[in-house]
């Protein structure tokens, strides 16, 4: 069940042990215990949700054809660095 805090702040112990605080108009994470609902529902500091079941619409739509356009790539190598031979003197950069 979802749950809404309807007080201005409550505090809640979550699954990992800490101690959350929860606004007003915030829903309730799912891992706050049973226990705590209960006692928050019970003093009246969070309301249950109402969920309301909307029926999908039916939207007529007009099926348009599209041209299929193929987009080419073509990678140009990148050019290697020549190498030093062993040995030579460094030129100063990293």
């Amino acid at each position: 069940m979802s749950y809404v805090v309807v007080a201005p702040l409550v505090g809640v112990n979550g699954a990992d042990g800490k101690l959350k605080y929860l606004f007003a108009g915030t829903p309730v994470p799912l891992d706050v215990s049973d226990a705590d609902v209960a006692r928050l529902a019970a003093g009246g500091l969070i309301e249950k949700l109402e969920t309301e079941t909307v029926e999908p619409e039916k939207v007529e739509t007009e099926k348009v054809e599209t041209e299929k356009v193929e987009t080419v790539v073509k990678a140009t190598p990148a050019k290697a660095a020549p190498k030093k031979p062993a040995g030579a003197p460094s030129d100063g950069t990293a």
